[in-house]
C-alpha cells in the first residue's frame, strides 16, 4: 500500500518508519496484558485494569514518538508535508492498536476467545474502505484517516471490557513495578528481534534499511497469530500443564507451513515490487526465522502460565546482550546481508536459552516436591 502510494525518499521513509513503529510497539509493551492473564479472575478489578492501561498507553505514546523521531533525523529520509502527517497518523493508530490487547485481556478470564479477537476483525473492516480509497485515488495523505477507526474502537474496547469489573478489588502493593515486570522482560524478548532494524536505521539511513523494514512489515504481521493464540494459553497453562516440547513443535510446524507457503510466493511478489524496496534474498533469509519464532511464543506464554517471568528475563537479557555484540559487527562487516541473518540467529539464541532456563527450573521444582 505504501510502496503503491509512494516512490523515492518518500516511499524509503514510510516503509522504514511504519516497520520501525511496530518494533517500537513491541519494544514499548508495558505487560499489562501478561499481568492481567497470569491473574486469578477474583484479583482482577477496576483499578488494577486502569493501573495496566495506563502503563501502556504512556509507554506507548512514548514508543510511538521515538520510533518518528528515529525515522525522520535518519539520513535520506524525506520531510515532505504529507510523509510526515502519514507517518505521525500511523503512529497513532498503532499506538491505539497495541493498547487495546491490555483492553481486551480481561475478556480472557470468562473464558470468552471471540470476544478476544473480534477487535481485530472489526478493525480490518473499519480501516479496509480507507485504505481503498486511498489505492483507487492514489491521493497518499487518505492514509492519515486510519488513526481514527483505531482510536474509537481502542475506546470502545477499553470501556467494554472495563464494565463487568468489580471496583472493590483491592491493589496489591507495588503493582506498577509488578506489571513493569512483566513489560522489561518483554521488551528485551523483541529487542532481539528487532534490534537489527532499529539500529541499522539509526547507523545507515532510510534507503540502506528499507528492504529489510519492508521483510519485516510482511512477514511481522504474521505474528498476530502465535501472539494471540499464545496469550489465550496463559491462562489455560495455570489450570493445566502442557508438555513445552510438544507445545512448541505445534507453534514451529504452523510457522513452518506459514514460511513455505510465503516463500512460494516471493519470487512473483518481487516482480510486482521492484529492487530496491524489495530484495529476495533478504526476504527469504527473514522467512526462515518465523518457524522458531513462533515456536518461541509458546515457550513465552509456558514460562509466564507457570510463573517463570524471571526466568524470561534473565533468557531475554543474554540474548539481548548477544544480538547487540552481533548487530554491531554486522554494520562494520557486511550490513545488507548480515542483519537479516542476526535476526535468524537470535530467535535461535532465545530457544536454546530459554528452553534450557525452562528445563532447569522444571527439574528443580521436581526435587522440592
Amino acid at each position: 500500500m505504501l510502496i503503491q502510494l509512494s516512490s523515492g525518499t518518500a516511499q524509503n521513509t514510510l516503509v522504514t518508519g511504519f516497520a520501525l513503529l511496530s518494533s517500537f510497539a513491541i519494544f514499548t509493551d508495558s505487560g499489562g496484558s501478561n499481568y492481567l492473564l497470569q491473574l486469578d479472575e477474583g484479583r482482577l478489578g477496576r483499578r488494577v485494569f486502569a493501573r495496566a492501561m495506563g502503563l501502556h498507553v504512556l509507554l506507548a505514546v512514548a514508543g510511538g514518538a521515538a520510533a518518528s523521531a528515529i525515522t525522520l533525523n535518519a539520513r535520506g529520509a524525506s520531510h515532505d508535508a504529507a510523509v510526515v502527517t502519514v507517518l505521525l497518523a500511523l503512529a497513532v493508530a498503532q499506538t491505539a492498536e497495541s493498547t487495546m490487547r491490555t483492553a481486551r485481556a480481561p475478556s480472557l478470564h470468562g473464558g470468552r476467545d471471540v470476544a478476544y479477537a473480534l477487535p481485530d476483525l472489526v478493525l480490518i473492516g473499519l480501516k479496509g474502505p480507507l485504505v481503498l480509497v486511498a489505492l483507487v485515488t492514489g491521493v497518499l495523505p487518505v492514509l492519515a484517516f486510519v488513526a481514527i477507526p483505531s482510536l474509537v474502537l481502542g475506546t470502545v474496547t477499553y470501556l467494554i471490557n472495563r464494565r463487568p469489573l468489580r471496583r472493590d478489588v483491592p491493589v496489591q502493593r507495588k503493582l506498577t513495578l509488578t506489571i513493569l515486570e512483566y513489560g522489561v522482560s518483554g521488551s528485551l524478548s523483541s529487542f532481539y528481534s528487532q534490534a537489527p532494524l532499529v539500529l541499522g536505521t539509526a547507523v545507515l539511513g532510510v534507503s540502506m534499511m528499507a528492504p529489510l523494514a519492508l521483510a519485516f512489515r510482511i512477514v511481522q504481521p504474521l505474528e498476530i497469530l502465535p501472539a494471540t493464540v499464545s496469550q489465550q494459553l496463559i491462562p489455560r497453562l495455570r489450570r493445566r500443564r502442557f508438555a513445552p516440547v510438544r507445545v512448541w513443535a505445534w507453534f514451529a510446524m504452523t510457522g513452518l507451513v506459514i514460511a513455505a507457503v510465503l516463500a512460494l510466493l516471493a519470487v512473483g511478489f518481487s516482480d510486482a515490487v521492484p529492487e530496491p524496496s524489495f530484495d529476495l534474498v533478504v526476504f527469504l533469509v527473514i522467512l526462515t526465522s518465523v518457524p522458531v519464532k513462533f515456536g518461541n511464543y509458546a515457550l513465552v506464554a509456558t514460562a509466564i502460565g507457570h510463573g517463570l517471568v524471571r526466568s524470561r528475563l534473565v533468557a531475554a537479557a543474554v540474548v539481548g546482550v548477544m544480538t547487540l555484540a552481533a548487530v554491531a559487527a554486522a554494520l562494520v562487516w557486511a550490513p545488507s546481508t548480515a542483519l537479516p541473518a542476526v535476526t535468524v540467529a537470535s530467535e535461535l539464541f532465545l530457544l536454546v536459552t530459554l528452553s534450557g532456563l525452562l528445563h532447569r527450573r522444571t527439574e528443580t521444582a521436581k526435587v522440592i516436591a
